[in-house]
């Protein structure tokens, strides 16, 4: 087995996606909302980058519409992109169409390879053990405005200590010593952040704790090939 981890989207190589299982990561907050909405019943998501398409796709599809921009609800749209908004009692058996500042435009830009799925670290086991067959993997993490992200990175770090891959780029490996480093208080290394810090600052404290947390969830959302994760 292989890893490949790329920091942000301008990073990816995508002539190596067609040969490889790729794997999403934006952990504040898109990959932990739609985990965790599925997680809740929702029957499926579908990723836009696009405000315009989301706002079309939500009608067409008759779905739920969610997302934000700089971490802020939309206006119209049904929630934001808080995991903690995607309740069961609201998303159960329903279709959800979502945009994001930034993991939307990465799982967007992943396709194309074998498999695509989502992960953050509330399932980040639960998506090592779907790869375990698997001979190369792309992980690529969204960033922050094409920007690297620690809490995207260290996350990959953690799939990387799960699957424990023969060969790695020196991003992985990096990334896995500093997961096994801080494994136990990741909110300690992450609150230093750019990221973390802002979104603490408009208001998302609960978001990050939830986000925070390590294989609450076993749901490995996988893209099917029309586009939806389920």
């Amino acid at each position: 087995m292989r890893i490949d981890v790329y920091p942000t989207i301008q990073d990816l190589e995508k002539e190596k996606l067609s040969g490889a299982d790729c794997v999403v990561i934006d952990v504040l907050r898109m990959t932990s909302t739609a985990v965790n909405a599925l997680y809740s019943g929702a029957r499926r998501i579908k990723l836009a980058g696009d405000e315009r398409v989301a706002r079309e796709l939500s009608l067409s599809e008759n779905a739920l519409l969610g997302g934000e921009r700089g971490g802020v609800r939309l206006p119209g749209f049904a929630f934001g992109n808080s995991p903690l908004e995607y309740t069961r009692e609201k998303v159960k058996g329903r279709d959800i169409v979502m945009t994001t500042t930034n993991g939307a435009r990465a799982a967007e830009a992943a396709i194309g390879a074998k498999s695509v799925r989502l992960c953050s670290f509330i399932n980040v086991r639960a998506v090592a053990e779907s790869l375990k067959a698997s001979d190369h993997i792309i992980i690529l993490c969204a960033g922050t405005h094409d920007k690297f992200s620690l809490d995207d990175c260290l996350c990959a770090g953690a799939l990387c200590a799960y699957l424990n891959a023969d060969e790695a780029n020196d991003l992985a490996v990096g990334m896995r010593l500093l997961f096994e480093a801080y494994k136990d208080d990741i909110p300690l290394v992450l609150r230093q952040t750019k990221h973390y810090r802002y979104l603490e600052s408009i208001g998302f404290t609960d978001d990050l704790a939830f986000s925070l947390r390590i294989n609450t969830h076993s749901c490995v959302p996988m893209m099917d090939e029309d586009g939806w994760f389920s």
